[in-house]
């Protein structure tokens, strides 16, 4: 297979994945926890690109209200800082989740951790490509009550957390993110 062709392969099963999220997430949730590489490449891969376009997006609108001679240097600064807030945000959410299973009697599983923040988070990144106007910062607080629900139904089917305690589950792993 020509390296063009994998790579457009690549790209092409990662917006599947992210439209398939939003529209059929159980169905989802499904395929990505009988994935065999689960917590590696395609996690990764669906956080950086998602966040570097939401960063981008964001470094373009703020930079764009701008008006000063520093246009590229802002817009540089600006993108490479919002990307690592993205991603440390990524990293402690999957933290929270990975410390808290044990309480839920589940194993610790740090790969499993990291899938259900990265893929929990693609309503946040998608809606994050709308933030060159940013005002619509606001769009984001809409999407969380269905972030909150995909990371409840990727606990349930990646990390094994029972039906009942996954809201609990997820509530208790945001807040612990947040402190």
């Amino acid at each position: 297979m020509h390296p063009a062709t994998r790579r457009l392969r690549w790209l092409e099963n990662l917006v599947r994945r992210a439209v398939m999220l939003i529209i059929r997430p159980a169905e989802a949730w499904q395929l990505i926890a009988l994935s065999s590489d689960m917590g590696d490449r395609q996690a990764w891969r669906h956080v950086v690109l998602l966040s570097l376009l939401a960063s981008t997006s964001w470094s373009s609108g703020v930079t764009w209200l701008q008006s000063d001679a520093g246009l590229r240097a802002g817009f540089i600064a600006t993108l490479v800082t919002t990307f690592l807030l993205w991603m440390c945000a990524m990293f402690v959410t999957a933290f929270s989740i990975a410390l808290l299973l044990p309480h839920y009697g589940r194993p610790r599983c740090w790969r499993g951790a990291w899938t259900v923040a990265a893929y929990g988070a693609t309503p946040l990144l998608l809606c994050g490509v709308l933030l060159f106007i940013p005002v619509a910062m606001m769009l984001l607080v809409v999407t969380l009550p269905y972030g909150c629900y995909l990371l409840s139904l990727g606990a349930q089917e990646v990390l094994g957390v029972r039906k009942g305690d996954a809201a609990e589950f997820t509530g208790a792993s945001l807040i612990l993110s947040m402190v």
